[in-house]
């Protein structure tokens, strides 16, 4: 009823727990795991075998013959599939919830109008911080057409807690695209297919764990690396755009707020040079946040601002944090009355 799907490549450090958080799935129905392994340079395809030759009813290793990439991994990993739904895993994070699928796959099978089941998470740090994912969201955000006339890529899901329908990736999401602009991430192509035809389920629950380290996509500090992100986030948006025709207006807004999110990045790693020729792609700041980037990158002399604001953000995330684990947690009644309004 349900195949997860493992995209990896040098995460020997990981696997093992990401696999085990899988096998440890209480389902009262069948489900897969399949492992792209995609020829890593460490000790990876050894532990992945290992724990297909165990688990040879529960688990399908595809070895690429070449190191390929996440996006034909990925669609290698698709078509291999045959399940109603889909769950993605990857490599270097875990899940917690052992009834996880079993919960999925309930709430999919009551709402034929829903299209993809998500939830919360953690997101842990290589110092062993540990931060609550979706503190700040409005729960009424992440339930139902979560897709607004001004968006095309819902930002707040994350890909190891969600369970979705199969048939809407297979039929839309266009890999041949990703593969070809060898861009760095596919879930946010999946779910702006996915959302622009079904609802959205929120489980306003911890899923699973979320890795950030220096090897990772959205982890890594180096500035050419968030660099060449930027640009498949770019990418990625335009096209959907393109393929939705979306009104001029939109499109010039949305690519400002990307365009000023790598300003950003440029300012905090002192690249003030490159932040201030971003300023000829920005034709709308939008939000205060906004304005300060634009501000600082103009002018070298308040460059400061940046760290400062990205200061009294954290600092604000933190106490928020802080205070979410002093309270008691919200009744199940409350939890499925904020869902089922949606």
């Amino acid at each position: 009823m349900i195949d997860v799907i493992m995209a990896t490549y040098n995460h020997e450090k990981y696997i093992s727990q990401a696999i085990e958080s899988v096998l440890m799935q209480e389902c009262t129905f069948d489900f897969k795991l399949f492992i792209g392994e995609d020829c890593s340079t460490d000790g990876t395809l050894k532990i992945c075998e290992r724990y297909a030759e165990e688990n040879p009813d529960r688990i399908v290793l595809i070895k690429q013959a070449r190191n390929t990439g996440l996006g034909h991994n990925y669609k290698t990993l698709f078509k291999a599939t045959t399940a109603n739904y889909v769950a993605i895993l990857e490599s270097d994070d875990y899940w917690v919830d052992k009834h996880k699928l079993q919960k999925q796959f309930e709430i999919l099978e009551a709402n034929p109008d829903v299209g993809l089941v998500h939830g919360n998470f953690y997101s842990l740090y290589e110092s062993g911080q540990k931060k609550k994912g979706h503190v700040w969201a409005d729960i009424d955000s992440l339930n139902g057409h979560v897709l607004g006339p001004t968006q095309h890529v819902p930002i707040n899901i994350n890909p190891l807690t969600t369970c979705f329908r199969a048939d809407f990736v297979r039929e839309h999401v266009d890999f041949d695209f990703i593969i070809d602009n060898q861009l760095l991430t596919v879930d946010l192509f999946l779910w702006g297919e996915i959302c622009r035809r079904s609802k959205a389920f929120y489980m306003d629950e911890v899923l699973g764990i979320y890795r950030i380290h220096r090897e990772s996509i959205t982890g890594n500090p180096d500035i050419a690396a968030i660099e060449t992100f930027s640009n498949t986030s770019f990418m990625m948006v335009n096209y959907l755009m393109e393929k939705y025709e979306t009104p001029e207006a939109v499109k010039v807004a949305y690519n400002s707020r990307n365009r000023l999110r790598l300003i950003k990045e440029y300012l905090l790693a002192g690249e003030s040079r490159k932040a201030k020729r971003e300023l000829a792609h920005v034709k709308v700041k939008g939000s205060m946040k906004h304005k300060i980037i634009y501000t600082a990158a103009k002018y070298r002399a308040l460059s400061f601002l940046v760290p400062l604001m990205d200061w009294f953000f954290a600092v604000g995330s933190n106490t928020k944090q802080a205070i979410e684990r002093m309270m008691p947690k919200r009744s199940k009644k409350r939890q499925k009355q904020a869902v089922m309004s949606a």
